[in-house]
């Protein structure tokens, strides 16, 4: 599933173009490479991850954590680095092996459409 409007990666704001651009490049990769005949056994997935709490959103961290709080996000919290390495660590073991275009979504359930 790529992106759609609903989705945080596609929310326009301040400073988000340069960071965002990752996401449809990646996504138009791996579709690329999908359709290419890979490699046999050859993974194909990605990460794509919701609100973070970084250095990146230490200046708007009050904001969110009011946003966080009033359900913005379902699991009421920030994703943190871990989250991402234990998604990263569970595709490079080959947990997922027949997935491939897999897009592993990190956003405490930010993709859940709700009323």
């Amino acid at each position: 599933m790529e992106p759609d409007a609903t989705h945080p990666c596609c929310a326009s704001g301040p400073g988000k173009v340069e960071r965002e651009s990752s996401f449809g490049t990646n996504a138009c990769f791996r579709s690329g490479l999908g359709t290419g005949k890979p490699p046999r056994d050859t993974i194909l997935s990605g990460i794509r991850p919701g609100i973070f709490r970084t250095e990146m959103t230490a200046a708007v961290k009050e904001k969110y954590d009011s946003l966080i709080a009033e359900g913005l996000v379902p699991q009421r919290r920030w994703g943190v680095p871990e989250d991402v390495g234990k998604a990263a660590a569970a595709l490079a073991r080959g947990d997922f092996a027949y997935a491939t275009g897999l897009v592993v979504e990190l956003s405490g359930g930010m993709q859940i459409r709700r009323l």
